[in-house]
């Protein structure tokens, strides 16, 4: 998966540690058991259900998950980040995902993660998938496709 996440640099950014994703954190967080751990959702303050650890497991036997670290990294360091990989390979809900963590652990203000699909129901389907593993309702996220704007409440 390393050779699908690049930067247009052509950097390695597996070299050395990386300061938003520790190994320890890469590695160990698929280990652990969550039944008695009360971890509030970083995005709305509340308790992640039962749900949120059985799709989090799921998503990271996904073979972009691999490339979370270096992925973090590159847009810490301001790149431009160019995502390739078959399908099924989870970038289309992961990454955007990714970018959303980024942002909070950036303490942005104000920022808007967009997710583009070339049909309204695909562009649908994946914000409503992308809401479910993170555990947040849908509220007033606004999907954009290349026919318009979809606003979800």
């Amino acid at each position: 998966m390393a050779q699908d996440v690049t930067s247009l640099t052509g950097e390695v950014y597996f070299e050395g540690k990386s300061p938003l994703c520790s190994d320890a954190e890469a590695s160990s967080q698929g280990d652990k058991e969550y039944d008695d751990i009360l971890e509030l959702n970083q995005f709305d303050g509340l308790p992640y259900s039962s749900r949120f650890y059985k799709l989090l497991k799921e998503r990271k036997e996904l073979p972009v998950w691999k490339a979370k670290c270096e992925f973090m990294d590159t847009l810490a360091k301001g790149q431009f980040v160019i995502v390739s990989g078959s399908a099924k390979t989870g970038r289309s809900s992961q990454i955007p995902q990714w970018c959303a963590e980024f942002c909070l652990s950036a303490q942005f203000q104000h920022g808007m993660v967009v997710c583009t699909q070339i049909h309204a129901q695909q562009a649908v389907d994946l914000a409503l998938r992308v809401a479910d593993e993170m555990d947040v309702n849908i509220g007033r996220s606004r999907v954009q496709h290349p026919f318009g704007n979809v606003l979800l409440q």
